[in-house]
């Protein structure tokens, strides 16, 4: 589930971050193409980061499940 979990997050941070700018843009004072790319730079990487970690964290779980499988005969 973990891995599934941080795929997810990895093909949504480009989403998130276009709608953190959006944020920034209509959040009332007068932003600037920098600050809306920048906005949108921080939360991209950290929904990255945090998928990376959540991949880091599932491959234990995922090395365990493929070698139950592989010695269980069919």
């Amino acid at each position: 589930m973990k891995l599934y979990l941080s795929i997810f997050l990895a093909a949504s941070s480009l989403p998130l971050g276009f709608l953190a700018a959006f944020a920034t843009l209509k959040s009332g004072y007068n932003p600037n193409l920098p600050t809306l790319l920048g906005s949108a730079a921080v939360v991209v990487s950290a929904t990255l980061i945090l998928a990376f970690l959540l991949l880091l964290w599932s491959i234990p779980s995922t090395k365990k499940r493929l070698k139950s499988l592989s010695s269980s005969p069919i």
